[in-house]
């Protein structure tokens, strides 16, 4: 399998996979927080629309143009990344759960890029968590603690990840070494 196949079926799991649980997040929170001020709530059902659209476009872009996956991958963690922010930003009053579409950006740039691309993703949304906590003012160490683990959290998954993709590409370029 080349890389390019690898690259192509990370991209796939990725979107099989994490696409419908930053949806599922963002629904729930509109689900179960009904009193939302309308602003929010429009804001919130545009984010996983163009989400949606976004992701469903450019994976099947990807199998239609192979050799772009990592280009595509890059502007899918990009976009992605500003999206949950908004998301975040919009609904962390009322859902504080949202904070796991933050995870997703480390974890996608984990098997598209490398380990100073993953942290870049990693800090920006470190970023937007603690710049949101400040936004609102908060003193309460309880939740800058949560938050605090939350990031270690994404941190430590994204390396976690590094590895495990950076073993199935090796594995996978024995085994063509092999044939």
């Amino acid at each position: 399998m080349l890389q390019q196949e690898i690259g192509i079926e990370f991209l796939k799991a990725l979107n099989r996979y994490f696409t419908p649980v930053a949806v599922g997040v963002v629904l729930l929170g509109l689900i179960l927080n009904q009193s939302l001020p309308k602003p929010i709530f429009v804001g919130s059902i545009a984010i996983i629309v163009f989400a949606l659209t976004f992701n469903v476009v450019s994976a099947v872009h990807v199998v239609e143009h192979p050799d772009s996956w990592r280009k595509v991958g890059y502007v899918r963690v990009s976009v992605n990344l500003l999206l949950n922010s908004a998301a975040y930003l919009l609904l962390y009053q009322h859902w504080p759960i949202v904070w796991v579409l933050f995870a997703l950006g480390p974890v996608a740039m984990a098997f598209y890029g490398d380990v100073s691309e993953t942290f870049v993703v990693m800090g920006i949304s470190a970023g937007v968590m603690a710049g949101g906590l400040l936004i609102e003012g908060v003193k309460d160490p309880r939740v800058w603690g949560a938050t605090v683990a939350q990031i270690l959290f994404m941190l430590l998954l994204s390396l976690f990840l590094i590895r495990v993709a950076a073993l199935i590409r090796r594995e996978h370029l024995l085994a063509e070494r092999k044939t």
